[in-house]
């Protein structure tokens, strides 16, 4: 009986995950996350992750917060949370958020970012172009880019989008939440 109660919800896990891998746009997932599922429990976590970005707002160009945990234990929630507070708290002026999932492609990421930023933008395919128009769209802005759904096999791939996003707007201020999503658990 047991056994196959495990069987059902491995199943409904595995075809929930196909579903996911079969969105087009994880972004619409994440827009209805909150508001269909509100959050309850989180404030002091949202508190903190708030304060600690109000604190290093303006004493660096950028202020990288990650937010680390299995699969499935709401870090996509609380990210918007945190966003959703900064935004009303007016700490930054553009929030971006782009799901990486296991397709870690730099170019990618920047032409997703540009997307959020001016939909007519969609579609550029050379990454210097990409990175000119990113440019415009943050001059004097100050943005928090949420990078979602990013692995611990990956994480260190992303230094490369860090060292443009600097070149690109040296305002201070600027802040990214990588939600880290971790493949393995290792004990010590």
């Amino acid at each position: 009986m047991m056994l196959k109660m495990f069987d059902e919800l491995a199943n409904e896990n595995l075809r929930r995950k196909v579903e996911m891998q079969d969105q087009s746009g994880r972004e619409d997932r994440v827009k209805d996350l909150v508001l269909d599922n509100p959050v309850v429990g989180r404030e002091a976590d949202v508190a903190k992750i708030v304060d600690l970005l109000s604190c290093s707002s303006d004493q660096q160009v950028f202020t990288i917060v990650p937010i680390v945990g299995m699969g499935g234990l709401g870090k996509t929630a609380l990210a918007k949370l945190v966003c959703e507070e900064v935004i009303a708290k007016r700490l930054y002026d553009l929030k971006i958020w782009v799901c990486v999932s296991d397709n870690f492609d730099d170019q990618r990421i920047l032409g997703e970012m540009l997307q959020t930023l001016n939909a007519n933008m969609g579609g550029l395919t050379n990454k210097d172009a990409i990175l000119q128009e990113l440019e415009k769209a943050l001059e004097g802005k100050k943005f928090i880019l949420v990078l979602d759904d990013v692995w611990n096999d990956v994480v260190t791939r992303w230094d490369d989008i860090k060292i443009r996003l600097e070149k690109i707007s040296n305002n201070n201020g600027n802040a990214m939440l990588s939600l880290l999503g971790v493949r393995k658990w290792h004990q010590s």
